[in-house]
């Protein structure tokens, strides 16, 4: 926690929210609407996400973890985004379910509540196969995820794609291709 805009002014207060393990990798932070933080981020040891939900704008009260996503040490699942919706429940885009090449399926979880403990659900695309993503929510609340697909019609190649919701569930979707095959990868930002 910073005192000042630029951190530069000294009194900075460092908090640790997970010490549980090797975790940390690949945070995402989003504020809700009341500027309290929701945090989501790798867990190595367990192989899972985890979501972290403060209860305070400083995140120095009592804050709420779950893990609601697994899918075993086959997954990078540290290469994820994270949006909130209206509610203020995560939606967090990542790799999911390893397919028959190895390689993680896209997937986006719908948290069920602010701190993704109950009622989540997981939509996974077959064979939409991604190393990176990047998910956003329109006014209705319809993701849009930016994503490398891992395999293309080569089978070595990578191009960025962009799904495209049409409901809040992504049921329909379009995918548009952003870029042509490249040979090299360099994450998303």
């Amino acid at each position: 926690q910073c005192n000042d805009t630029a951190c530069e002014n000294g009194n900075t207060t460092i908090i640790t929210l997970d010490a549980d393990g090797n975790v940390g990798l690949g945070v995402r932070m989003v504020a809700r609407a009341d500027n309290i933080p929701v945090m989501c981020y790798w867990d190595k040891d367990s192989w899972r996400i985890k979501v972290l939900a403060c209860s305070d704008v400083l995140c120095d009260g009592p804050t709420t973890i779950s893990s609601p996503v697994s899918h075993g040490q086959s997954s990078f699942l540290y290469t994820f985004g994270m949006a909130l919706n209206k509610q203020g429940f995560p939606v967090i885009s990542h790799q999911g379910t390893p397919g028959s090449s190895g390689q993680g399926l896209l997937s986006i979880l719908f948290c069920g509540d602010a701190s993704c403990s109950t009622g989540n659900t997981i939509r996974e695309f077959d064979s939409i196969f991604t190393l990176d993503s990047l998910v956003a929510l329109d006014s209705n609340d319809y993701p849009a995820v930016v994503f490398w697909n891992r395999l293309t019609s080569s089978g070595l190649c990578r191009s960025l794609q962009l799904l495209t919701c049409h409901d809040i569930r992504c049921e329909q979707y379009n995918i548009s291709v952003l870029t042509s095959e490249m040979t090299t990868f360099g994450g998303i930002q």
